[in-house]
């Protein structure tokens, strides 16, 4: 796919804060507690994002677990979903319904889920979105499938490039916060299938018309040619003299006098 994020997630739920996030202001960011608990899930809201060749966006996640038990133990994520319709459009579908596997089947689809605790109770993680067609949305999300401790967990998320706009938790479920752009309609065309669609039938379409236009004139010629070597004659053509020597210029024969 074109869109891949090589990262891991932010955090939060209960209370957000949400900094320095109108669009224009560098480094906003989220701030998030939540306590823990088996097989929960939530969403942590998130930040609009263009498009590039090699990422388009860089954030910054401070970590802090306040549990006893170490987070290696047990399956706690930082997932991200786009703004697509069949990524965050379909499990945003049954959020509240789907267990915290299939939301994590998701995740894993697109390549932009991390499991915490690998680095300790307390580090930053540094995550680079790649996205490479679109302008978009993307939605971060915490999970915990299965056991785990029910303890603090803090998390504080900075986009330190890229981010177009942000939103907070439980938000723009169904809408973007991604500011209108006047990039042109190439760039809403070039990144819809329909449009591609379009122009390669537009292409058979012209290509088949031109051979069949060249077919006809290279027949209309051929036949043109054929009429043209055939000797058209007018009028009823003259006559061979039947006298030979008249025929061949011999002068008459002259009777001689007696």
């Amino acid at each position: 796919m074109a869109t891949t994020v090589a990262f891991s997630v932010l955090l939060g739920l209960p209370f957000v804060r949400a900094m320095s996030g109108s669009f224009g202001l560098s480094y906003p960011s989220l701030e998030a507690q939540v306590n823990l608990k088996t097989d929960g899930f939530w969403h942590l809201g998130g930040f609009c994002f263009g498009k590039d060749v090699d990422h388009v966006g860089v954030l910054n996640v401070q970590v802090d677990w306040r549990g006893h038990t170490p987070l290696d133990d047990a399956q706690v994520y930082l997932v991200g979903f786009d703004g697509r319709k069949d990524h965050w459009g379909l499990i945003s579908q049954n959020w509240n319904t789907s267990s915290c596997d299939e939301k994590l089947h998701m995740a894993d689809a697109s390549d932009s889920s991390t499991q915490l605790g690998v680095l300790g109770p307390k580090y930053t993680l540094k995550i680079r979105v790649r996205q490479r067609t679109g302008v978009r949305d993307w939605h971060f999300a915490l999970l915990s499938c299965g056991a785990v401790e029910a303890a603090p967990l803090k998390l504080k998320v900075e986009a330190e490039a890229g981010a177009l706009s942000y939103f907070e938790a439980n938000t723009q479920f169904d809408s973007s916060s991604c500011p209108v752009l006047n990039t042109g309609w190439w760039e809403y065309a070039s990144s819809a299938l329909g449009f591609w669609l379009m122009l390669i039938f537009i292409v058979i379409c012209t290509s088949c018309l031109a051979i069949s236009i060249g077919r006809s004139l290279r027949l209309c010629h051929k036949r043109a040619r054929k009429t043209s070597g055939s000797d058209v004659v007018i009028g009823r053509p003259c006559e061979m003299p039947h006298d030979e020597k008249v025929a061949t210029g011999h002068p008459h024969d002259v009777k001689e006098q007696p």
